[in-house]
């Protein structure tokens, strides 16, 4: 994905990221220009990983709005 065909885009407010870990986000912020702004992560009832494995930490760290 060209990121800067999406950031020119009249409607993109933002980058996010969906169902990725804390390693993955970091590797992927490690090459773009824009700061990502949101993260989506797998968590529901049954799936708690997000808690553990430091995907919400790190939203909160990075001031990154945690998505449903």
């Amino acid at each position: 994905m060209n990121e800067n065909l999406v950031r020119s885009a009249p409607s993109t407010l933002g980058l996010g990221v969906s169902n990725s870990t804390p390693e993955q986000v970091n590797a992927l912020v490690a090459h773009l220009d824009t700061p990502l702004s949101a993260c989506q992560p797998e968590f529901f009832a049954a799936h708690l990983a997000p808690l553990g494995e430091g995907t919400l930490d790190q939203c909160a760290a990075t001031g990154r709005v945690p998505l449903p």
